[in-house]
């Protein structure tokens, strides 16, 4: 059986050898022996502590004060004893090296720890399964809150660096800046980090750096602190830049209040430079439409700035549209409706596309070859869509669709 545990420690960000320490805490587990469990659980515990104090960025000040709390970490006799006194330390700078809780610090030096002398010098304390899980809990729940001193600017900087092609080639690979951020900053310094990113970061079209945003955003740490900051009314022009660079990211609205996600797509979607029609199709595929107010939903829908591109859609998300009903309402509206005669809606690329889309995927019927005949003699049709039209693909299957239906075939198509 699968231990809870064992899918906590895949997720997280650690050494091989603090990963293989932990896994066999779980095999002392599952076989009984809780002492062995115990002390593999805490010197995977103090692997990872001391692993992201080597691994922080300081400032070369800090450095200097440091060195030597440093150079015992890598001594492979001393490096335990070191980083429980930089745990415990709240005032010697010379171990000054974490951004911890003061009761955390307690907590591991008077009763993590003495637990771990209990178990490693077989004392009279008795040991069981409880005292492994609960071990596990604190770790599960405060593990990162255990991150080494590291400067806000140093992290806005080193961001900074690795999008300026001055200093990093394109394309080069965020994966260990994000690991390195989620080992380093500190639960009061997120927020601000995450404001500084969107100050400094262009996020509206670079491929690059909205990749690197999503991996942020899905890291433990991170996400819970991003929906905090974005959901605030006064961060509202933030949540436009994350909704445009990563629309698939809407999902971490999906249990805000109804108010806040009716305001997305009611007037944040209206404010997005490029993906309004990703935005838009990602929030009906994560059921944050109720039913009741789907038609309204696709009326707006049908109002897109640049128009819904469904000809830009794969096969799946078709078949969901057809599901949800939203092909429905486009063939009513648009292929039967009134919208096509509509030359202000119809000079948008995406309304271009999605009918030539529509013609080509469901064909045509009696009634959508009598709306776009009427909308050609009232010389309502759209420049873009009457060139495309008169081509030899659909002018066969209009004629087609006209001596089928009885309807006499008008001359400004052939």
């Amino acid at each position: 059986m699968k231990l809870p545990m064992e899918k906590w420690l895949e997720e997280q960000d650690v050494s091989e050898q603090a990963k293989s320490t932990f896994q066999e805490a779980m095999i002392c587990y599952k076989a009984g022996a809780y002492r062995a469990a115990y002390l593999f659980s805490y010197l995977f515990f103090m692997l990872v502590v001391r692993d992201r104090i080597l691994q922080a960025n300081y400032s070369e000040e800090k450095r200097k004060q440091i060195q030597g709390t440093l150079n015992l970490l890598r001594d492979e006799d001393k490096w335990e004893t070191t980083v429980m006194e930089c745990i415990k330390n709240e005032n010697n700078k010379r171990y000054e090296t974490l951004e911890v809780k003061s009761k955390l610090r307690k907590y591991v030096d008077f009763y993590w720890r003495e637990l771990r002398n209990n178990c490693a010098h077989a004392k009279d304390g008795y040991i069981d399964a409880s005292h492994v899980e609960v071990f596990w809990h604190f770790l599960s729940s405060h593990m990162n809150e255990f991150v080494a001193i590291g400067s806000l600017e140093d992290a806005l900087e080193r961001i900074n660096r690795h999008f300026d092609p001055t200093y990093t080639r394109r394309g080069a690979d965020h994966t260990p800046l994000v690991q390195w951020l989620t080992r380093t900053i500190s639960e009061d310094k997120i927020i601000p980090l995450i404001k500084g990113i969107f100050v400094n970061l262009d996020l509206s079209f670079i491929k690059e750096t909205n990749k690197f945003l999503s991996d942020l955003v899905r890291a433990n740490r991170f996400r819970p602190k991003f929906k905090e900051f974005l959901v605030q009314e006064e961060n509202n022009d933030y949540l436009v830049d994350f909704l445009d660079a990563i629309p698939q990211e809407v999902i971490l609205f999906t249990d805000e209040e109804d108010w806040f996600i009716r305001r997305i797509w009611k007037e944040t979607a209206k404010k997005l430079a490029l993906n309004e029609d990703v935005l838009m199709l990602n929030m009906l595929k994560f059921d944050m439409i109720p039913v009741e107010d789907r038609e309204e939903f696709f009326n707006q829908m049908l109002s897109l700035q640049l128009g819904f591109f469904l000809g830009s859609l794969n096969v799946v998300d078709i078949k969901f549209l057809e599901e949800v009903g939203f092909i429905k309402y486009f063939y009513e509206n648009v292929m039967i409706g009134r919208l096509i005669k509509d030359q202000k809606w119809g000079n948008k690329p995406g309304n271009v596309n999605s009918v030539l889309f529509y013609l080509k995927t469901y064909g045509w019927d009696k009634q959508i070859v009598t709306n776009i005949q009427n909308a050609f003699f009232g010389q309502y049709l759209w420049g873009s869509l009457k060139d495309e039209l008169k081509k030899d693909s659909f002018r066969q299957q209009y004629q087609t669709v006209c001596e089928e239906a009885g309807v006499k075939a008008n001359d400004r198509i052939l």
